[in-house]
């Protein structure tokens, strides 16, 4: 299932992004790192309702933040459509644990 982060997701949310950030360091990927994501960025996701966890059984498996609000950065980009009323994601995460699996329906 799918559902918005509420605040007792907290610290399952930032142990998966720290798990990820591991996976992906010794991919040789650096993404991520001790400081971002941190806490309080997932605290103010979930404060603004923009911030979705994946759950199975209880067992909160991956999450993900959407947006209106572009980055910066990507203005620097020339993007192949028009620039508005877009959704960026942000935090995308799957522990480790859990990738490369098919999607249960649980609903």
């Amino acid at each position: 299932m799918i559902r918005k982060a509420r605040k007792e997701d907290l610290f399952a949310v930032k142990g998966i992004a720290e798990a990820c950030t591991k996976d992906l360091d010794n991919q040789g990927i650096f993404q991520w790192n001790s400081t971002y994501p941190s806490l309080a960025i997932f605290e103010k996701d979930i404060l603004e309702e923009a911030l979705y966890v994946y759950e199975i059984q209880g067992e909160i498996q991956g999450c993900i933040m959407f947006s209106e609000e572009k980055d910066p950065l990507y203005d620097t980009i020339e993007w192949m459509c028009p620039d508005f009323r877009n959704l960026y994601i942000h935090r995308l995460a799957v522990h480790p644990q859990f990738q490369k699996k098919e999607l249960q329906d649980n609903s």
